[in-house]
């Protein structure tokens, strides 16, 4: 059995991690399984364990935890380095280190601790597009990208963010590791969108989603004055914000100080978010940066127009049913065209989403197979 240590700060249940959840479980894990070592405190977050920690350890995981305090800083903090340099010598079955570390001084000395421990396959992968990167920590691209012995992304823009353009257009060491879902899941249903409309008092509103870590990135704050805006427009809305984080109080807040608390419904996290998908008539997401938001897949695969901001990926329109529009128009243009939305005639987009790559079972079989034969060259 091939060993995959993934490096990463948690396993709450975030972008990233969902994806990385989303590809274990339909692995063949008799022939690929995966390992976890996390550096993020769980008292940081909040928690005893990790929201994926259970159901990766019952389908056959190790989890390795050594909590970075202060700031991840692998040359700060030597005791990391050591860590995972003894697990690598002592753990024989680890063949392939999997690193989502997104800054490349920190990916670039992780990446180098498993050389020296032997480790042949180094994988880096990123998972967002950052390009205000300090020079401090821009000068170690070329470090980066001669310490792992495979590129990976979730997009082509965000590959190039980190490793360079350049450098990841020429390179046959590059891999897209899709935010891949089980798309049938996904499939509009009238009757679930239907029942939840009622469920949630909402059958006769337009209704606003958003699906998003609460956090400064993902630019929610934007999307509460939006809201406010659009209220004046058409009285008869409701925003739906399925997701947790460190900002959810000052969310909560803002939406008081805008009097639109009884029209904003802060929903945490949901496990029937493809139900909340089928009763929304518009996704938004204004966000500052992303990868490829596995978000946006989700609501495409719903059949909802979603309405993005212009710094997501362009990779990220896989359906007509995409808009861009850049976060300077301004809220009046956002409410705007969120209004013009609400009569978007929904169809099933199934098929155009598998096609695009974003099968779960499809990405899943591919990716094992990158593995297996990273291990034989």
């Amino acid at each position: 059995m091939l060993r995959v240590l993934h490096i990463l700060g948690h396993l709450q249940n975030a972008g990233a991690e969902m994806s990385i959840m989303n590809y274990y479980r339909h692995l063949d894990n008799t022939q690929v399984q995966f390992d976890f070592f996390l550096y993020a405190s769980k008292k940081k977050h909040g928690v005893d364990k990790y929201f994926f920690e259970d159901e990766a350890t019952q389908l056959g995981a190790n989890i390795y935890h050594h909590p970075v305090h202060g700031g991840f800083n692998p040359i700060t903090n030597p005791g990391f380095a050591k860590k995972m340099f003894e697990i690598f010598k002592e753990d024989k079955n680890i063949k392939i280190v999997h690193i989502h570390i997104a800054t490349p001084r920190a990916a670039a000395v992780v990446a180098m601790v498993a050389r020296v421990a032997g480790i042949k396959v180094r994988i880096v992968q990123c998972h967002s597009v950052v390009t205000d990167l300090p020079f401090s920590t821009s000068v170690f691209k070329p470090l980066l990208r001669r310490a792992a012995s495979h590129w990976m992304a979730c997009s082509t823009e965000a590959g190039r963010a980190l490793f360079g353009e350049k450098a990841w257009d020429k390179s046959k060491r590059t891999y897209l590791m899709l935010n891949a879902r089980k798309l049938e899941e996904f499939r509009l249903d009238q009757e679930k969108r239907s029942a939840k409309r009622r469920e949630l008092s909402i059958d006769t509103k337009l209704v606003a989603i958003s699906v998003a870590r609460l956090s400064l990135v993902k630019n929610i704050t934007f999307l509460l004055d939006v809201f406010s805006h659009l209220l004046r427009k058409h009285s008869n809305a409701v925003l739906l914000i399925a997701g947790e984080g460190h900002i959810e109080g000052e969310l909560k807040n803002k939406a008081k100080e805008l009097g639109i608390e009884n029209s904003v419904n802060f929903l945490g996290l949901r496990s029937d978010v493809p139900e909340l998908l089928f009763a929304a008539d518009v996704y938004a997401m204004p966000s500052i940066r992303e990868g490829l938001p596995g978000a946006a897949i989700e609501a495409q695969a719903a059949g909802l127009p979603c309405l993005l901001s212009d710094t997501i990926s362009k990779e990220t329109k896989v359906t007509e049913n995409v808009q861009f529009l850049p976060i300077n128009q301004g809220v009046d243009e956002w409410a705007e065209a969120i209004i013009k939305l609400k009569d978007f005639k929904r169809r099933d987009t199934y098929e155009d989403v598998r096609q695009a790559g974003y099968e779960i079972a499809d990405a899943a079989k591919k990716l094992q197979e990158f593995y297996l034969q990273a291990v034989k060259k």
